[in-house]
């Protein structure tokens, strides 16, 4: 077995970060390892979203270190940690409003397969990826919703969008932050279970991530949080 595959998905190391005098995160140690599943839970302002923030590479840590498959990503921008695996889902939702749920999906596996400039020529020409993109959004109820703009929807539905586009990219770590409430009790409460079997489905589809996603939930609601990181 390879040390990347001996090593956890997601770890932090002594991971700091100070503004002035307020100190958000004080020397976080965290591991996850492949296929699990956990949450962070505390109430508004205990700094769930600065610690996602700091792992996905949207905050620089003030010391410390950020691991994806034991290789350090501390140093790279967002973007090259999206390449490596790192997914995420924020507070607010962050979609294209306009264009609909079944595109947003497509527009998410388009440029993990490096075809995203292509999509301006006609859509047949990547009906794999149109096909992948609609199977995602079956997987997690949205199928009605795929041809309806993402402004048409509820904001509990965008929030699945959000989850489903997080999935197209195939990340081999998830992490959804917040926004559990806005879902609506009995979807949350099988939220982590679809956004699993979907991104299982997801890595059965390809083949290199046959050891599933791993998957990280920040949430001030504690219940929801200990049913979205049961295991």
């Amino acid at each position: 077995m390879s040390e990347a595959a001996r090593s956890p998905a997601l770890e932090t190391r002594g991971l700091c970060k100070s503004f002035g005098a307020l100190q958000v995160a004080n020397s976080i140690d965290f591991r996850l390892e492949r296929g699990a599943r956990h949450a962070l839970i505390g109430p508004n302002g205990a700094g769930k979203t600065s610690f996602v923030n700091l792992v996905t590479g949207a905050l620089a840590p003030s010391a410390g270190q950020v691991l994806i498959d034991g290789t350090e990503v501390t140093d790279l921008p967002q973007s090259e940690r999206v390449k490596r695996g790192l997914a995420r889902t924020f507070q607010v939702t962050a979609l294209f409003r306009r264009l609909t749920a079944l595109e947003n999906v497509t527009l998410g596996i388009a440029e993990r397969e490096g075809v995203a400039d292509d999509l301006f020529w006609p859509s047949g020409r990547h009906k794999r990826v149109i096909e992948e993109a609609y199977a995602v959004l079956e997987s997690l109820d949205l199928a009605d919703d795929a041809l309806r703009p993402v402004n048409m929807l509820a904001y509990g539905r965008q929030r699945l969008v959000e989850i489903a586009v997080s999935l197209a990219l195939a990340p081999k770590v998830l992490l959804l932050d917040g926004g559990g409430g806005a879902v609506g009790r009995e979807r949350h409460d099988h939220r982590g279970d679809r956004a699993a079997a979907a991104g299982d489905r997801t890595a059965d589809h390809r083949a290199r991530y046959g050891s599933g996603i791993s998957r990280g939930a920040a949430d001030h609601r504690h219940g929801a949080g200990r049913r979205a990181g049961r295991r």
